[in-house]
């Protein structure tokens, strides 16, 4: 058996037990473009969204520790305009996230240690829905950002482990259901 080989990165010493670098090889290690993000976009109105590590929004010093829908979809949308080469109109702030409603969640606080300081946020699962009438491109939208919080994390300090998020496929939310999600 091999030793493990270590790593330190600041303060912190890791040990790398395993390199995963092909797509599938592992649910964490995953590749889309932002074109097949948007090409497999499917309008649906019902997202359910699992927050895997301790999530949080700053506002005014503090962390909100409550998945609002404004906060998280406008996160994503945030970080797809920065970088994608499909933009998407910034008008659905003010005229979508209003009608996207939390219908369910099972969240927990959790703190994370970083020797310096602690951050407070959340984890579990949250449920939104769109009841309002929107077109369906722009469904398609708010599902594609939905599909994108995999790769750009939720709310703050993402690049250090805060935020981590994936869609819970439709498939798996009848059995999210029974768990009483």
């Amino acid at each position: 058996e091999e030793k493990a080989k270590e790593i330190q990165l600041e303060s912190a010493i890791f040990s790398l037990v395993e390199v995963v670098t092909e797509p599938n090889s592992s649910p964490w290690a995953r590749f889309d473009s932002f074109e097949s993000l948007w090409e497999r976009a499917i309008p649906q109105r019902r997202i359910v969204l699992q927050f895997l590590s301790p999530t949080a929004f700053r506002s005014k010093g503090r962390n909100m520790l409550f998945p609002q829908p404004e906060l998280v979809f406008g996160s994503y949308l945030s970080k797809w305009n920065a970088y994608s080469p499909i933009s998407f109109d910034d008008s659905i702030r003010s005229q979508v996230f209003p009608h996207l409603t939390t219908i369910r969640y099972k969240l927990q606080s959790h703190i994370l240690d970083f020797n310096t300081h602690k951050e407070v946020g959340f984890e579990g699962m949250c449920a939104y829905e769109i009841k309002h009438n929107i077109s369906e491109e722009t469904l398609r939208q708010i599902n594609a950002l939905a599909d994108f919080a995999f790769y750009a994390g939720t709310g703050a300090k993402t690049t250090m482990g805060m935020g981590q998020t994936r869609r819970i496929s439709a498939s798996n939310i009848r059995i999210r259901e029974q768990e009483g999600l």
